[in-house]
């Protein structure tokens, strides 16, 4: 009997709507991570038109966040208010790379990022607000800088399903933001994407899985693609949702992508791979994981 009022509990509490709302009181903050590996080199260009191929790009940052409540879209503004940007280059360019990331660090730390985000958690759009981009070059950064601000806010483009119903598996509608590819030219092909529910966090809310699959290139294979050919791509997500507030407590994606010798490289065996994690940050320091908040490192 025990067992089956805790199995009815853990069922109750797992089907409890799941909706996003970024019209909280007061602004959310978080901690976001991203570390991304480029096949055959991404190039980055700063203002001061130095420009470097990476292999692989880390990312850190915080961020404060204040949305309004539409019916079908909601208006995210986030500032960056710090962030930290490493990576590692093609022999040869590594002074160079450091000097464009060290440029994106000073340009990016107190910039806007302005999103437009569907109901259900899909990102529409996303803009760097606050750069000024009177030249060739900076518009070109500009860009660059935007590419890889995905990345960081890719865990948050987790997709809630319709009226918040989850009593079975629902779909990812349009590109998910973890599967693009870092490229000035937009990523072609398609991705199919379920998520389910996962039983109830350990520390708070609930988990929501996803997994799916994609064959994916770029419509400009040579300008700043990170692949060479189409990739298939394959990748996953977990969340652990918080349905009273509408936002995540922690979320975390990743993705692999791979086709043929042309998509690694031969010197690293470097094939395209994202990861990436977020979550919620608290004004006593403590930060939120996948098992649940952690207390502020001492």
């Amino acid at each position: 009997m025990n067992v089956l009022f805790i199995a009815a509990a853990a069922s109750l509490a797992s089907a409890q709507p799941l909706k996003w709302n970024w019209n909280q009181a007061e602004p959310v903050t978080f901690h976001a991570e991203a570390f991304v590996n480029t096949p055959v080199g991404a190039h980055f260009k700063s203002a001061a038109n130095v420009d470097a191929r990476a292999l692989a790009v880390g990312m850190a940052t915080d961020i404060s966040c204040v949305g309004t409540q539409g019916k079908k879209v909601h208006d995210v503004v986030c500032t960056i208010q710090e962030i930290t940007l490493e990576g590692r280059a093609f022999k040869g360019e590594q002074e160079k790379l450091d000097a464009v990331l060290k440029s994106y660090d000073e340009t990016m730390t107190g910039a806007r990022i302005d999103m437009r985000v569907r109901a259900d958690g899909h990102i529409q759009s996303l803009e760097l607000a606050g750069i000024e981009t009177d030249i060739a070059q900076s518009r070109e950064a500009l860009e660059h800088m935007r590419q890889l601000t995905r990345k960081i806010m890719a865990p948050l483009s987790i997709v809630m399903p319709k009226e918040g119903n989850t009593a079975k598996p629902w779909k990812h509608r349009g590109m998910p933001m973890f599967f693009e590819l870092i490229t000035t030219s937009g990523t072609t092909g398609g991705v199919a994407l379920k998520y389910r529910v996962d039983g109830d966090g350990a520390g708070a809310g609930v988990f929501v899985v996803g997994e799916g699959r994609g064959n994916l290139g770029s419509q400009n294979q040579t300008a700043g693609a990170t692949s060479a050919g189409a990739l298939n791509m394959v990748g996953a997500s977990q969340t652990r949702f918080d349905p009273d507030a509408g936002l995540p407590f922690y979320s975390e994606v990743s993705v692999t992508g791979e086709s043929g010798a042309s998509n690694i490289n031969p010197a690293t065996g470097v094939r395209y791979a994202l990861a990436a994690w977020i979550g919620r940050t608290y004004a006593d320091g403590s930060l939120e994981g996948l098992e649940g908040k952690k207390p502020a490192a001492k």
